[in-house]
């Protein structure tokens, strides 16, 4: 049984969420008219100077700026090789710079190795909205397997999550009939999930496999392994998986794969699978071989 429980309310939990991110960002644009780097006296090691910061102006249709920056940001603009003429950009608040182009202005022939860009429009100063940086919430999915293991508390709170606008889907999923909630003495409810919290799901209905679905399962598995059935083989596994469960069927194929190379042999054949189930049991026989008492009929012990 698969359930899908869906949302709406006013108060925010943690839950998974997916975040989009938008950011506005200060960034200077334009063609380099002056590039001044201003040194002083380096006070830690007493000799030589060092940068203290770099004079950069910067023009575009609409006007010319001059800007005093850090120098780390000089750092930058040397390790792109920007000198006057360059179209550069520039992120003050975390000092990046990056080299457009050559304004077309300086173009002297119509076809050059250089990458030549048109003066900026607009103000020198812009205001850029990012598209990474911080978010907005995007509910996801969660799924939780074995629902039925959740106590009364654990599906009160869940019941209370569930009301939140940023809730995302949940997926639950139990192979339980009626059962008692846990965590309660007296309540029975369907599939182990309280009837408040299964009123508010989406019941996916599901089916067992049956042999077709199962040999097609199979063939699929030892294709990907690699593995050569015999004749009559397929149709033998799927028979124990229809009798027994999917993966038991699965299983079958590892040691039959082994036993059949024993014996000399490439592909898998039916004894090798008559031999493993001499050797092995499914769960559903084996529960069935325990006793009322958890002790085992027959003598047997595995």
């Amino acid at each position: 049984m698969s359930c899908l429980g869906s949302t709406n309310s006013d108060s925010i939990h943690s839950f998974p969420t997916g975040l989009r991110i938008k950011e506005t960002k200060d960034v200077y644009e334009g063609e380099v008219t002056e590039l001044t780097p201003a040194e002083s006296e380096n006070s830690l090691s007493g000799y030589g100077k060092t940068v203290s910061h770099v004079i950069v102006g910067l023009k575009t249709v609409k006007g010319t700026k001059q800007l005093r920056l850090d120098p780390t940001i000089y750092e930058a603009i040397l390790k792109e090789k920007i000198v006057v003429g360059d179209v550069i950009y520039v992120e003050a608040n975390i000092s990046a710079v990056k080299r457009v182009g050559r304004s077309d202005a300086y173009a002297s022939y119509d076809l050059e190795s250089e990458t030549y860009v048109p003066l900026p429009k607009g103000d020198v100063h812009k205001r850029k909205d990012g598209d990474q940086g911080v978010a907005e919430v995007v509910p996801g999915v969660v799924f939780i397997d074995e629902v039925h293991m959740l106590d009364i508390e654990c599906f009160t709170y869940l019941n209370a999550l569930l009301e939140s606008p940023v809730a995302p889907t949940v997926i639950l999923a139990t192979n339980r009939g009626n059962a008692l909630v846990r965590g309660t003495t007296d309540i029975v409810s369907p599939h182990g999930v309280p009837v408040d919290l299964l009123d508010r799901c989406l019941i996916v209905k599901t089916y067992g496999y049956n042999r077709e679905q199962i040999g097609k399962v199979v063939q699929l598995r030892a294709n990907v392994e690699g593995l050569k059935l015999g004749s009559g083989v397929l149709e033998r596994i799927a028979e124990e998986g229809e009798r027994g469960s999917m993966r038991y069927a699965l299983q079958l194929l590892t040691p039959a794969s082994i036993l059949a190379g024993l014996s000399g042999r490439s592909p898998i054949e039916v004894e090798d699978i008559g031999e493993m189930n001499e050797l092995f049991l499914d769960a559903k026989t084996s529960a069935t071989d325990i006793g009322a008492d958890g002790g085992f009929d027959g003598g047997k012990m595995w």
